[in-house]
């Protein structure tokens, strides 16, 4: 009983430190769609798929589900190698979640809040975790760090947009 409070919060914490999918995979279809502002896929659903995507990966102790989620920053100044021995991501597992139902999102620009239902079966015993995550439009895709952070990533963002003036006053442009 114990071990299993002990998985489901495990899960619901993995949750809320991700959500989107990048690289190339079947959910580049969906992040393709969004992109292209196609209609095929409501924005709740799209989310839906790249969520329980990178679960079927972390299931299979693929953690570059989650290494794709991350700021730029951290991919800039951490190696993968680095990244996956850090605790939070070293325990992240994802055996007994079956699947991850998002029931609406609210855009705020760019960030989103998801409404999501989370669905575990741990040896028959079955439960629903109802959470919200927020989530960030960050390189044309949504994403939901696990370790990196918005304020950082802002940082990150001025100090290169001031080398790039420095550069251009410096070049003439």
């Amino acid at each position: 009983m114990k071990t299993f409070k002990l998985r489901r919060l495990a899960f619901a914490g993995a949750l809320l430190a991700l959500v989107g999918c990048g690289g190339q995979s079947d959910t580049d279809t969906a992040d393709s769609a969004a992109a292209a502002g196609a209609d095929s896929l409501t924005l709740d659903k799209q989310l839906e798929v790249q969520m329980n995507a990178v679960f079927d990966r972390l299931r299979y102790d693929d953690k570059s589900g989650l290494w794709e989620n991350e700021f730029e920053y951290l991919r800039e100044e951490r190696t993968f190698d680095d990244y996956v021995t850090q605790p939070y991501i070293a325990n992240a597992s994802a055996d007994s979640l079956v699947r991850i139902e998002v029931t609406s999102v609210e855009r705020l620009g760019d960030s989103a809040v998801a409404r999501v239902l989370v669905h575990f079966d741990n040896a028959g015993r079955k439960s629903v975790i109802d959470d919200k995550v927020t989530l960030y439009w960050h390189q044309g895709k949504w994403i939901k760090p696990t370790i990196s952070r918005l304020k950082d990533q802002a940082a990150f963002d001025s100090v290169r947009n001031a080398a790039i003036e420095a550069a251009k006053k410096e070049s003439g442009n």
